[in-house]
């Protein structure tokens, strides 16, 4: 039996973590779980609102429902908050999944301007507004952080023989 694994990918709103998110879940077929998609689908259904942390408890949740399973998770969010990387830590833990948080803040600001946009309703901010998000890269995670370029990273990630 393979690995179960929770990859956290977090960084800066709009630095790209939902690009290289969905290429590593398609390319490995482990189920994708992006903040920024359940707030917007709360928001629309006006279950919350734009501040809450609804998504984050939301997501949390199902990466909980699939290490269950024993089924890796990839998590998109920016994870501001201490309390959510340890939680997600903590559910790898659980389950005797590996943790992986991957975040670079090398190559936020490049990954920012060339961002494509998946969501309808949903107003991505701009550099200024996103540094007022940093977090440090590695604090509170045991994960691994690289400094390369998104291909680069993408290519290591699937390369990880245990995912």
């Amino acid at each position: 039996m393979e690995s179960t694994a929770l990859v956290l990918l977090s960084g800066l709103p709009g630095c790209g973590k939902t690009t290289l998110a969905r290429k590593i879940a398609e390319s490995l077929h482990i189920p994708l779980f992006a903040k920024d998609r359940i707030q917007s689908t709360l928001r629309t259904l006006e279950l919350a609102d734009r501040t809450t942390a609804d998504g984050y408890h939301l997501l949390l949740d199902l990466a909980d429902e699939q290490l269950s399973l024993g089924v890796s998770a990839i998590l998109d969010a920016v994870f501001p908050m201490e309390g959510f990387r340890q939680t997600a830590r903590a559910l790898a833990g659980r389950y005797q999944a590996e943790f992986r948080a991957i975040s670079d803040e090398a190559i936020w600001r490049e990954r920012m301007r060339q961002r494509h946009h998946y969501l309808p309703n949903w107003t991505p901010v701009d550099w200024a507004r996103s540094r007022g998000c940093a977090i440090s890269s590695n604090r509170g995670t045991t994960g691994r952080s690289f400094a390369s370029t998104p291909q680069t990273t993408w290519r290591r990630i699937c390369l990880w023989p245990s995912l």
